[in-house]
Protein backbone atom coordinates (compact mmCIF):
# COMPACT_ATOMS: atom_id res chain seq x y z
CA UNK A 1 0.00 0.00 0.00
CA UNK A 2 1.38 3.38 -0.93
CA UNK A 3 -0.04 5.47 1.89
CA UNK A 4 0.17 3.23 4.94
CA UNK A 5 1.27 4.50 8.34
CA UNK A 6 2.03 1.32 10.28
CA UNK A 7 2.66 -1.22 7.52
CA UNK A 8 3.88 -4.76 8.14
CA UNK A 9 5.24 -6.62 5.10
CA UNK A 10 5.75 -10.37 5.02
CA UNK A 11 6.73 -12.51 2.07
CA UNK A 12 5.43 -16.01 1.60
CA UNK A 13 7.14 -18.37 -0.85
CA UNK A 14 4.62 -20.34 -2.85
CA UNK A 15 5.68 -23.57 -4.52
CA UNK A 16 4.92 -23.35 -8.22
CA UNK A 17 4.75 -27.08 -8.78
CA UNK A 18 1.19 -27.21 -10.05
CA UNK A 19 -2.32 -26.92 -8.68
CA UNK A 20 -1.52 -27.90 -5.10
CA UNK A 21 -3.11 -26.46 -2.00
CA UNK A 22 -0.75 -24.92 0.52
CA UNK A 23 -1.37 -23.59 3.99
CA UNK A 24 0.60 -20.56 5.14
CA UNK A 25 0.57 -19.02 8.58
CA UNK A 26 2.27 -15.81 9.70
CA UNK A 27 2.44 -14.76 13.34
CA UNK A 28 2.78 -11.09 14.23
CA UNK A 29 4.14 -10.24 17.65
CA UNK A 30 2.79 -7.11 19.38
CA UNK A 31 0.62 -6.08 16.45
CA UNK A 32 -1.14 -2.79 17.22
CA UNK A 33 -3.63 -1.91 14.51
CA UNK A 34 -6.87 0.00 14.62
CA UNK A 35 -6.25 1.17 18.16
CA UNK A 36 -6.59 4.55 19.77
CA UNK A 37 -9.42 6.87 20.65
CA UNK A 38 -12.46 6.77 18.37
CA UNK A 39 -11.40 9.96 16.59
CA UNK A 40 -7.80 8.77 16.10
CA UNK A 41 -8.40 5.29 14.70
CA UNK A 42 -7.11 4.78 11.20
CA UNK A 43 -8.80 2.23 8.98
CA UNK A 44 -7.05 -1.10 8.73
CA UNK A 45 -6.22 -2.53 5.32
CA UNK A 46 -5.23 -6.11 4.70
CA UNK A 47 -3.48 -6.33 1.34
CA UNK A 48 -2.31 -9.27 -0.73
CA UNK A 49 0.23 -8.66 -3.44
CA UNK A 50 1.42 -10.98 -6.21
CA UNK A 51 4.86 -9.71 -7.19
CA UNK A 52 5.40 -12.08 -10.10
CA UNK A 53 3.23 -10.82 -12.91
CA UNK A 54 2.94 -14.05 -14.90
CA UNK A 55 1.54 -16.29 -12.18
CA UNK A 56 -1.96 -16.73 -10.89
CA UNK A 57 -2.87 -18.00 -7.46
CA UNK A 58 -6.15 -18.69 -5.74
CA UNK A 59 -6.68 -17.54 -2.18
CA UNK A 60 -9.22 -19.00 0.19
CA UNK A 61 -9.99 -18.74 3.89
CA UNK A 62 -7.96 -15.75 5.03
CA UNK A 63 -7.94 -15.10 8.76
CA UNK A 64 -6.44 -12.42 10.97
CA UNK A 65 -6.86 -13.62 14.53
CA UNK A 66 -6.53 -11.42 17.59
CA UNK A 67 -5.18 -12.60 20.95
CA UNK A 68 -8.67 -13.80 21.98
CA UNK A 69 -9.12 -15.96 18.87
CA UNK A 70 -11.54 -13.65 17.05
CA UNK A 71 -11.21 -13.41 13.28
CA UNK A 72 -10.89 -9.74 12.34
CA UNK A 73 -11.40 -10.29 8.59
CA UNK A 74 -14.96 -10.38 7.34
CA UNK A 75 -15.69 -12.67 4.38
CA UNK A 76 -12.20 -14.17 4.50
CA UNK A 77 -13.48 -17.36 2.88
CA UNK A 78 -15.06 -15.37 0.01
CA UNK A 79 -18.39 -17.15 0.51
CA UNK A 80 -20.12 -13.82 -0.28
CA UNK A 81 -18.01 -13.10 -3.35
CA UNK A 82 -15.98 -9.90 -3.08
CA UNK A 83 -18.12 -8.39 -0.33
CA UNK A 84 -15.78 -6.46 2.05
CA UNK A 85 -12.96 -6.75 -0.51
CA UNK A 86 -11.74 -4.00 -2.80
CA UNK A 87 -9.43 -4.37 -5.76
CA UNK A 88 -6.68 -1.74 -5.73
CA UNK A 89 -3.43 -1.28 -7.54
CA UNK A 90 -0.39 0.91 -7.01
CA UNK A 91 0.03 1.09 -10.79
CA UNK A 92 -3.09 3.03 -11.72
CA UNK A 93 -2.15 3.97 -15.29
CA UNK A 94 -3.63 0.86 -16.97
CA UNK A 95 -6.95 1.68 -15.26
CA UNK A 96 -6.77 5.41 -15.91
CA UNK A 97 -9.19 7.14 -18.28
CA UNK A 98 -7.21 9.90 -19.97
CA UNK A 99 -10.11 12.19 -20.85
CA UNK A 100 -12.26 14.29 -18.52
CA UNK A 101 -15.46 13.82 -20.51
CA UNK A 102 -15.17 10.05 -20.90
CA UNK A 103 -14.20 9.78 -17.24
CA UNK A 104 -17.27 11.79 -16.20
CA UNK A 105 -19.47 9.56 -18.36
CA UNK A 106 -17.91 6.40 -16.90
CA UNK A 107 -18.21 7.56 -13.28
CA UNK A 108 -21.57 9.39 -13.31
CA UNK A 109 -23.42 8.09 -16.37
CA UNK A 110 -25.20 10.03 -19.06
CA UNK A 111 -27.20 12.14 -16.60
CA UNK A 112 -24.07 13.11 -14.65
CA UNK A 113 -22.22 14.00 -17.84
CA UNK A 114 -25.17 16.13 -19.00
CA UNK A 115 -25.24 17.93 -15.63
CA UNK A 116 -21.50 18.51 -15.75
CA UNK A 117 -21.73 19.88 -19.31
CA UNK A 118 -24.62 22.15 -18.28
CA UNK A 119 -22.58 23.45 -15.33
CA UNK A 120 -19.59 24.12 -17.60
CA UNK A 121 -21.69 25.92 -20.23
CA UNK A 122 -23.49 27.96 -17.57
CA UNK A 123 -20.20 29.05 -16.01
CA UNK A 124 -18.68 29.92 -19.39
CA UNK A 125 -21.75 31.95 -20.38
CA UNK A 126 -21.86 33.89 -17.11
CA UNK A 127 -18.10 34.53 -17.15
CA UNK A 128 -18.12 35.58 -20.81
CA UNK A 129 -20.86 38.07 -19.98
CA UNK A 130 -18.82 39.42 -17.05
CA UNK A 131 -15.62 39.61 -19.14
CA UNK A 132 -17.50 41.64 -21.75
CA UNK A 133 -18.32 44.09 -18.95
CA UNK A 134 -14.58 44.84 -18.50
CA UNK A 135 -14.35 43.23 -15.05
CA UNK A 136 -10.81 41.76 -14.59
CA UNK A 137 -11.61 39.03 -12.01
CA UNK A 138 -13.95 37.00 -14.27
CA UNK A 139 -11.20 37.01 -16.91
CA UNK A 140 -8.96 35.17 -14.43
CA UNK A 141 -11.75 32.67 -13.69
CA UNK A 142 -12.47 32.26 -17.41
CA UNK A 143 -8.79 31.59 -18.15
CA UNK A 144 -8.62 29.07 -15.30
CA UNK A 145 -11.59 27.12 -16.64
CA UNK A 146 -10.16 27.22 -20.19
CA UNK A 147 -6.92 25.74 -18.88
CA UNK A 148 -8.73 23.13 -16.82
CA UNK A 149 -10.89 21.95 -19.70
CA UNK A 150 -7.91 21.96 -22.09
CA UNK A 151 -6.03 19.62 -19.75
CA UNK A 152 -9.25 17.59 -19.54
CA UNK A 153 -8.96 16.73 -23.23
CA UNK A 154 -5.86 14.60 -22.60
CA UNK A 155 -6.11 13.76 -18.90
CA UNK A 156 -8.60 13.54 -16.05
CA UNK A 157 -7.84 16.25 -13.48
CA UNK A 158 -10.52 14.82 -11.17
CA UNK A 159 -8.21 11.99 -10.06
CA UNK A 160 -6.88 14.24 -7.32
CA UNK A 161 -9.30 15.22 -4.56
CA UNK A 162 -7.57 18.56 -4.04
CA UNK A 163 -7.96 19.56 -7.68
CA UNK A 164 -11.57 18.36 -7.64
CA UNK A 165 -12.29 20.52 -4.58
CA UNK A 166 -10.47 23.47 -6.12
CA UNK A 167 -12.50 23.11 -9.35
CA UNK A 168 -15.87 23.13 -7.59
CA UNK A 169 -14.75 25.90 -5.23
CA UNK A 170 -13.73 27.96 -8.27
CA UNK A 171 -17.14 27.20 -9.83
CA UNK A 172 -18.87 28.43 -6.68
CA UNK A 173 -16.78 31.60 -6.37
CA UNK A 174 -17.10 32.49 -10.06
CA UNK A 175 -20.87 32.00 -10.03
CA UNK A 176 -21.12 33.99 -6.81
CA UNK A 177 -19.10 36.83 -8.34
CA UNK A 178 -21.13 36.76 -11.58
CA UNK A 179 -24.39 36.72 -9.63
CA UNK A 180 -23.36 39.71 -7.52
CA UNK A 181 -22.31 41.62 -10.62
CA UNK A 182 -25.64 40.85 -12.32
CA UNK A 183 -27.63 41.90 -9.24
CA UNK A 184 -25.71 45.16 -8.84
CA UNK A 185 -26.24 46.10 -12.49
CA UNK A 186 -29.89 45.02 -12.46
CA UNK A 187 -29.41 42.85 -15.56
CA UNK A 188 -30.16 39.24 -16.21
CA UNK A 189 -27.20 36.89 -16.00
CA UNK A 190 -27.23 36.21 -19.75
CA UNK A 191 -27.84 39.75 -21.03
CA UNK A 192 -25.07 40.95 -23.32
Amino acid sequence: MLHSFNCRWNTVKINSGGPNRERHEIEYKNLTIGQGRFYQERPVNFAIYNGSGKTVFEIDNLQLMDSRGNNLIKNGDFSHGTYFWFFATDNHLPWHIKNLWISQFFETGLLGLAGFCFLGLYIFASLANAVAGKDPLPLIFFSSFCGFFTVGLIDSPFDSNRILFFFYFLCFVSLLHSGRRAMSSGKSLFTV
